[in-house]
């Protein structure tokens, strides 16, 4: 994981968690909904070397969400468990 400035951190958790729900929105429409996901991953500066395993680590935020709605806890959990990078 690359150490990043608060300010940083704080909207690259805001866009992962976004996209996160955006990924947990509509399973029905998995292809559509996983390349919107990355693309706003994209979008947000965050880049992860597998695009499978990001959207794998999206459905573990949703699971989390379910069990644990603090974004915070979430947040430095997925960070702990990735490869999470910022450009």
């Amino acid at each position: 994981m690359t150490l990043m400035k608060a300010g940083k951190w704080v909207s690259a958790c805001a866009v992962l968690l976004s996209a996160a729900a955006l990924a947990c929105a509509t399973p029905a429409a998995a292809d559509d909904t996983d390349d919107a996901f990355i693309a706003n991953l994209s979008k947000g500066g965050i880049t992860m070397g597998d695009n499978d395993d990001a959207i794998a680590k999206a459905r573990t935020v949703c699971a989390g969400v379910a069990v644990n709605p603090n974004a915070s806890v979430l947040a430095i959990q997925l960070a702990r468990q990735t490869d999470l990078s910022v450009r």
